[in-house]
């Protein structure tokens, strides 16, 4: 780019910026009114599928309305305050790193928000102290599953799930406080013609963060209650969650109008097909980012850089989750290697873990938030390089504050 085409880059992307930080106490209330709309339109829909005269095609009706549903009042208004997660982080680092605000800043507030996680936290403490019973807890977070979008992955409410067997939450620590030149701080965005003179910059990265967070676990309930219903639907006609997850959702909705003998056969029909495909697809090995057709011949990794969160250092052995099935109880002080993280691997935080490591995320991504407010030592995103090498490691360091990860021990096996 010319220095003239870079000076109308930067004047376009300020002005998208100002726009967004203009609109946002607007953008906050249609957020918060989609979760409104969201959680009403899920309670009606569930209470149609309550009867039991109902047919097989207001079934799939309603699973339609609910994935519907979760498009339009969930996903969108999500991706839309996630990127304003994003820019509120981004300019949060700026200043931070170029000295207008303590090394410590960016941790201790991130520390102190309150998003799905802090509840909880909470009610697992509550929990533990026998102030709410199990079902009660399950009545809220019950929808949550380890893989938000896997059919076969099963939910915190299904009795044969005991994610929560061994609770050890650690109990809630006092939020920090922290001091900042209000003024300085007023004069540095107003000097980078930032618009920020109606909207507290804080409260901008703050509630962008937190309802990022909090779209994501409404929408969640919504596909989470569509992917029983398959399932549900599925083994009326004879299929396991391991052959439904080989359908399409387009292959599923069309079938509302056919006979039950019909729909079992298009899509055991589907099912094989699919399976025949993943054999082929498992035999390719694609690149972790494609730029050209060249991609596809000589496959290049690349080595990532993680996002740290914390400034901890901590030595401990590697435990990588594809290993476990099922309740991995207590972990105190060890390392979780996870490829990635939604809502669905919260209850990871109630193991007393010393540390996480993820193969996919960035630097606002859910669990770096979920890191940050629980002060959990991270490295997250390290990618396919990394990610590969610790998975051979028996014990690593994770040092957080000079942003390493050094294997200290491999694993004999």
């Amino acid at each position: 780019f010319t220095k003239n085409e870079i000076k109308k880059i930067k004047n376009v992307l300020l002005d998208l910026t100002n726009n967004i930080i203009s609109d946002f106490p607007k953008i906050l209330k249609d957020s918060q009114y989609s979760m409104q709309k969201l959680a009403r339109n899920r309670t009606e829909i569930i209470s149609n599928l309550k009867n039991k005269n109902i047919t097989q095609s207001r079934y799939l009706e309603n699973i339609e309305k609910l994935l519907v549903d979760c498009k339009k009042f969930g996903t969108l208004p999500f991706s839309i305050m996630a990127r304003i997660g994003f820019i509120g982080s981004i300019l949060l680092k700026s200043i931070q790193k170029d000295g207008y605000l303590p090394p410590y800043f960016e941790s201790t507030l991130l520390n102190s928000l309150s998003t799905p996680i802090s509840d909880i936290r909470n009610d697992v403490i509550a929990l533990n102290d026998k102030k709410i019973t199990k079902i009660q807890f399950l009545k809220k977070y019950g929808h949550l599953r380890p893989g938000t979008y896997d059919i076969t992955a099963l939910r915190y409410d299904d009795s044969k799930n005991n994610f929560f067997e061994d609770i050890q939450f650690p109990k809630l620590k006092s939020k920090h406080k922290f001091d900042f030149d209000n003024t300085l701080l007023s004069n540095l965005l107003t000097s980078h013609f930032l618009n920020f003179e109606n909207i507290d910059f804080f409260s901008f990265v703050r509630d962008g963060l937190i309802y990022r967070e909090k779209l994501k676990f409404e929408f969640t309930k919504n596909l989470s209650e569509a992917l029983e219903l398959i399932a549900k639907l599925g083994k009326t006609l004879g299929f396991t969650r391991e052959d439904v997850s080989n359908l399409d959702i387009r292959t599923i909705l069309k079938s509302k109008n056919l006979s039950k003998s019909q729909m079992r056969n298009i899509w055991r029909e589907k099912i094989f097909q699919q399976q025949k495909e993943k054999l082929v697809n498992d035999c390719l090995s694609l690149p972790p980012i494609i730029f050209s057709e060249k991609d596809f011949d000589i496959i290049q990794y690349f080595i990532s850089k993680p996002n740290y969160i914390t400034d901890k250092k901590i030595t401990g052995n590697i435990i990588n989750f594809e290993n476990f099935k099922g309740n991995i109880g207590s972990q105190r002080g060890k390392i979780l290697l996870l490829q990635n993280a939604d809502p669905g691997y919260d209850w990871i935080f109630t193991k007393k873990l010393g540390g996480l490591v993820t193969k996919y995320g960035g630097v606002a991504s859910h669990m770096s938030i979920r890191c940050s407010e629980t002060g959990l030592p991270a490295a997250i995103g390290c990618g396919e390089v990394i990610f590969e090498k610790l998975k051979l490691a028996s014990k690593v360091l994770l040092d957080c504050k000079n942003k390493e990860i050094l294997i200290l021990e491999h694993s004999k096996y």
